[in-house]
């Protein structure tokens, strides 16, 4: 597989302004002397709430899988275009008529899918989360929809929106104009806020109100990237958590990880464990040891997707590798066996085979990179005599420099491991440092947003039936992508000259 590695987005372009000058409505009786109401006013779909499968047409393909109606997809979206086409107001009722007549269904039938299409509009709902925060009692949501208003408010309810609003649904207000005048007779827009640049920009700036359109529902270059290379319900799943980021602006570095974290760092980490779970299956593989504190997050992703296998996180660290206790060795003497594979994102193999050539054993590690290129302290034990190691690629080969920004993407919010203890039972109690030694908030919101990832697997049953026998290209576009952000140096700022204090205090 040959990928083509494109520019990656430092922060999504998401707003465009229409300028509109505000007339008030004549006055014209004593009533009407009141000041008007003064209101934010919304569109509905991609702004405030978006599809799962992101275009409307997956739906009704969805509606005629599950009805198992050859054409109905197609004869619904026909009946659509023809009343459209009609210029008179029609609802969703209106086309399930036309589809029966269409394809001759009892009125049984095309009750049961109309039903049937309102019940897959709220399996596909997903919230626009930072859209939703800006809605205010008292504000209205007009949207161009041929949904009655009592469902497209239930989709709202179901994504999260709980403010006491109005709501004007038509077939083609915003869209020809008619129906901006109608609502500043009765209130003071102050401005709009909505994605469809003619129906809620130039319409609604025609009309003298201010007009901000929104862009963020469309497809990120990340999820294109996806679709393009056969990982269409990868993409909607980044895209799902992306549009549901809850941190706000005034936390631009937590917010910025949250971003990197579902766009980057989940399909970075979901692919290589395609690669993983095809190298343990080929390999007799019982147990996958994944390292922390790196791996916590890897860890949590490969037990959702292959729960069958037996995955376990391994209290570890450079410390414990080059100067283990007696305490840690026997944790690991009794946790580690033959068998199984050490998992790590990155590794020279160095510290490893400083382990086993003390344990006088080999053993076996997969790496997303073995770093081949750099060496942290000079030593005469060769990690090819201890260690049979797979690495997806070999980091003088990615064709780019490769910096600690995939690491630092899945730093843990738990501190170094210093020890383990053995409990009764020979439960592991990991012996943690004081401190951590990092903003916690940091690794906290990657985290909170590679989880919310794994929450919404579910509903991407297809996750696993895309083509996987070589994602390696892939995978090396994800580093590349993650290693070319430049502002992970600057949200963790001086953490690498700690991690070198960090490892001279060890080597001394």
């Amino acid at each position: 597989m040959t990928v083509k590695t494109m520019a990656i987005f430092n922060s999504l372009p998401n707003l465009q302004v229409y300028s509109g000058n505000l007339q008030p409505a004549k006055m014209t009786s004593a009533d009407a002397m009141d000041m008007l109401q003064v209101i934010h006013s919304f569109d509905v779909f991609d702004t405030l709430i978006a599809r799962r499968c992101v275009e409307p047409r997956q739906v009704l393909h969805k509606l005629e899988a599950r009805a198992g109606l050859p054409g109905l997809a197609a004869a619904r979206l026909a009946a659509d275009q023809s009343l459209g086409s009609r210029g008179r107001p029609y609802r969703l009722r209106d086309i399930w008529h036309e589809v029966g007549q269409a394809l001759h269904l009892d009125a049984a039938t095309s009750e049961r899918l109309l039903q049937l299409e309102i019940q897959i509009e709220h399996e596909e709902v997903i919230p626009i989360t930072e859209n939703l925060a800006q809605v205010r009692d008292g504000d209205v949501l007009v949207s161009d929809t041929y949904l009655p208003a009592e469902i497209v408010l239930s989709l709202l309810r179901k994504a999260g929106l709980h403010q006491t609003v109005a709501l004007v649904v038509s077939n083609d207000g915003k869209f020809q104009g008619w129906i901006w005048p109608k609502l500043l007779a009765q209130c003071a827009i102050h401005e709009h806020f909505g994605d469809n640049p003619h129906s809620d920009g130039k319409t609604a700036a025609a009309a003298g109100i201010k007009a901000i359109i929104y862009t963020g529902a469309k497809r990120s270059p990340v999820e294109q990237f996806l679709v393009q290379h056969g990982f269409e319900p990868l993409a909607n799943l980044t895209r799902e958590i992306w549009l549901a980021n809850p941190i706000p602006d005034t936390r631009p570095q937590e917010r910025h990880l949250w971003l990197l974290s579902c766009q980057l760092n989940f399909p970075l980490l979901f692919l290589a464990s395609l690669h993983l779970e095809r190298y343990a299956r080929a390999a007799g593989i019982r147990e996958l040891f994944f390292v922390s504190r790196d791996c916590l997050l890897w860890h949590h992703l490969y037990q959702q997707l292959f729960p069958e296998c037996r995955a376990t996180y391994l209290y570890t660290s450079r410390k414990c590798l080059l100067k283990p206790t007696t305490h840690y060795l026997e944790y690991f003497r009794t946790t580690w066996h033959e068998d199984s594979v050490i998992v790590d994102l990155f590794s020279t193999g160095i510290s490893w085979s400083r382990l086993f050539s003390r344990l006088n054993t080999k053993a076996r590690c997969f790496f997303i990179g073995h770093v081949d290129n750099y060496a942290y302290m000079q030593d005469s034990l060769r990690p090819d005599d201890w260690l049979e190691m797979h690495a997806i690629f070999r980091n003088s080969e990615l064709g780019a420099p490769v910096n600690k920004n995939v690491e630092m993407l899945n730093y843990a919010p738990h501190p170094v491991v210093e020890d383990v203890r053995l409990l009764p039972g020979n439960a592991p109690l990991p012996i943690l440092a004081d401190t951590l030694e990092y903003d916690r908030t940091l690794p906290e919101a990657a985290h909170q947003s590679f989880r919310a990832c794994v929450q919404a697997m579910p509903h991407y049953p297809d996750l696993l039936q895309a083509r996987t026998d070589d994602v390696t290209d892939l995978i090396k576009a994800f580093v590349r992508f993650i290693c070319a952000d430049p502002q992970m140096p600057t949200i963790y700022a001086g953490h690498q000259e700690a991690d070198a204090t960090y490892l001279q205090r060890i080597l001394k």
